[in-house]
């Protein structure tokens, strides 16, 4: 699937805020310990599912149809899927790339 729902995510969600991105980064050590099982994230429309496996972003409607008129989005824009280690090193470098780069991995 297209990742630019996590691009647009990133960018649009995440921006350079700290406290989102180190929840996220808290949430995906603790599925790398195996202390939990499952971590859900919903904004823009859109939800986050991360497990011990892999990272999913997909809309949080039923059909394209239920959008606002003047929406513009393709599936690529809205479904994505990677491992947990690939959204975990995608994350850290966003991360450095908005100037953040206090988080212990």
């Amino acid at each position: 699937m297209g990742h630019e729902a996590f691009g647009l995510w990133f960018s649009e969600e995440l921006g350079a805020n700290a406290l989102k991105i180190t929840a996220l980064l808290d949430a995906v050590n603790r599925l790398e310990n195996r202390t939990a099982f499952d971590a859900t994230f919903n904004s823009m429309g859109l939800q986050l599912t991360l497990t011990q496996e892999d990272a999913q972003i997909c809309p949080m409607f039923d059909s394209f149809e239920e959008l606002p008129e003047d929406t513009e989005l393709s599936e690529d824009d809205t479904n994505a899927e990677c491992g947990l280690a690939d959204f975990k090193a995608a994350l850290l470098d966003w991360q450095a790339f908005v100037g953040l780069n206090d988080y212990a991995a």
